[in-house]
């Protein structure tokens, strides 16, 4: 019953709609309604949105590595800020990168920003399409 709820709103349908449909043996199934769910989770804003958490919290772990930042030198807070501020290509940092990160780690920052200012310019050339 609490899925068929969570359904009813998720999907947009009225309770008297959800009960009509009931009634006369129209409801969907489990996995219907399961892909009509995954349907709209897939928006094109959520996937920008997605795709730049994915990326960012993929760098922050990497940064985090022993071979990526000197040991006791960058914490998961300042690796994530780092990450972050690559991604959305703002260049900020809390650290200092060049003294904090070993070769790796710097690596790792430039193929962030390289990744972030594609994501952003591939957006920006869809928008401008539409």
């Amino acid at each position: 019953m609490f899925l068929d709820l969570y359904m009813i709103d998720v999907c947009g349908v009225t309770y008297f709609q959800y009960e009509r449909l009931k009634f006369t043996g129209q409801l969907m199934g489990f996995k219907s309604r399961l892909m009509l769910l995954g349907s709209k989770l897939w928006t094109p804003e959520t996937m920008l949105f997605g795709g730049f958490a994915f990326v960012i919290l993929i760098g922050a772990f990497l940064l985090t590595t022993p071979w990526a930042a000197h040991p006791g030198r960058v914490s998961f807070v300042d690796a994530l800020f780092t990450a972050t501020s690559a991604v959305c290509v703002t260049g900020l940092t809390v650290v200092d990168t060049g003294a904090d990160f070993t070769f790796v780690g710097q690596v790792i920052i430039v193929i962030l920003n390289q990744l972030g200012g594609l994501g952003i310019m591939t957006f920006a050339a869809l928008a401008f399409q539409m």
